[in-house]
């Protein structure tokens, strides 16, 4: 039983080891400044405001449709509601259908 703790503790020294032997990478000494370039051009980019401009003409766009949507409908409904309002009182005093029965 003493013998795979011994061969386990072994495979962990060797690998232990071997981290020892890895060089540590560099990295490039320009990577900062490439960074903070392409901040400061978004920042700056005339792109981003040119999206900004469209995004927000398509909101205010699609603002006026909904309104103009919502208007047609109400609209509509206080027609109905009113064609409704005028055939109940029509039929309320038989003014309906009286139009055969005149004669001229």
């Amino acid at each position: 039983m003493d013998k795979p703790r011994q061969d386990i503790e072994s495979e962990i020294e060797r690998t232990l080891s071997t981290l020892d032997e890895v060089e540590r990478v560099s990295g490039n000494p320009f990577l900062y400044t490439r960074i903070q370039e392409q901040m400061r051009q978004s920042k700056t980019g005339s792109s981003s405001k040119r999206a900004a401009a469209w995004s927000l003409a398509f909101a205010v766009l699609l603002l006026l449709v909904n309104i103009s949507s919502v208007l047609m409908y109400y609209q509509k409904s206080v027609q109905a509601d009113q064609a409704a309002g005028i055939e109940a009182i029509a039929s309320e005093y038989g003014l309906l259908d009286q139009e055969e029965d005149w004669e001229y």
